[in-house]
Order: C-alpha cells, then structure tokens, then sequence
C-alpha cells in the first residue's frame, strides 16, 4: 500500500523489490474491496422486499467483474500505449499496464464509496462533499500516475506530465457532466 499512499518512496527503492507483478497484487486487494462496495450498491438498488445472501452475491460479483476490469484496463492501457510508444519505444507493457490500473482503481474506488455513500444518505450536501473527495482522488491518482509513469515506466517528465493532464481533463470533464446530469 506504499506505492498509493507514499509513491515516490516506493518508487525510489530497488527496482528489483518493486514489479508490477506486486503492484498487481496490491491493485486486487484495492479491486476486491471495490467489489465490497459494488455489492452494497446493487444491494441496495435491488427489490427489498427478497432477501439476499450478500457473502454468496458479492463472491460472484467478484468472481464475474474482476476479470472484466482487468481486461478491460488492458484494452483501455494499449490504446494509451499507441499514443506513448512515440516516447519510450522500448517500453515494458506490464509495467505501463499496472501503472494504468493503479490510476483507473482509484478512481473506481472512490466512485463506488461515493456511490454508496450518495445511496445511502441521499442528500445534497453529501453529494457535494463525494463530488470534492473524487476530485482530490482524481488529483491524487494523477500524482501516483505522474511519478509511476517517471520512475516505474521510464517516461521523461514532459511526456508524463502532458499525459496526466489529459486523462486528468478527461476524468474531469466526464465527472463533472455526471454530476451535473445527477443534480
């Protein structure tokens, strides 16, 4: 959990005790934990009057969507990488990949809280408070990407910067329409 919450440190040991293969590991905990709070938005969006075994609905759910998203995240990282290769051709993909799926995580993660939280309150002043948490998470995904795609990946500073801020204007402005629409 040092590479989301102190990524510069992490990034700056040795290169051989970070790989992507334990930043994937912990990008699945992040994955399952989402899967919880999925599963208590579908819970709560389904008829009440059945009952539900939760344990059993979110077991398939993670058990369906993880690999959904994984893929998916795969699909989303390749097209970025057509556009990136111009600045790094001899790239490693997995390690690109995970820096990619560490970002989209976050951002997942923070929408599903948000979601749910938006569920269950549904006030106006909580969705105004989720709106403000998803846009520092955005930010700070975005720092996490800057630094991966530096240090991790091997991208120049420029590159990396110019590619934040597009994904960063990008998330925003499909966040802010949604938000916008749900008001």
């Amino acid at each position: 959990m040092q590479f989301v919450f102190k990524p510069q440190k992490y990034l700056t040991l040795n290169l051989k005790r970070v790989t992507s293969r334990s930043i994937l590991l912990q990008n699945l905990i992040i994955i399952l934990l989402n899967m919880f709070f999925v599963t208590c938005i579908i819970v709560q969006i389904l008829p009440s009057s059945e009952s539900y075994n939760f344990f059993a609905l979110y077991a398939f759910i993670a058990f369906i969507f993880t690999p959904f998203y994984l893929i998916i995240n795969f699909i989303i990282s390749l097209l970025y990488l057509l556009v990136m290769i111009f600045f790094h051709p001899t790239l490693k993909i997995s390690r690109f990949f995970v820096v990619i799926l560490t970002y989209n995580t976050l951002i997942f993660f923070s929408n599903s809280v948000g979601i749910n939280l938006i569920f269950m309150f549904e006030n106006s002043i909580v969705m105004v408070i989720v709106f403000l948490i998803t846009f520092i998470t955005v930010v700070w995904a975005s720092r996490i990407m800057f630094l991966g795609l530096v240090n991790f990946v091997g991208y120049s500073k420029k590159a990396s910067l110019n590619f934040c801020i597009v994904l960063f204007l990008f998330n925003l402005i499909s966040f802010g329409g949604g938000f916008l629409v749900n008001v």
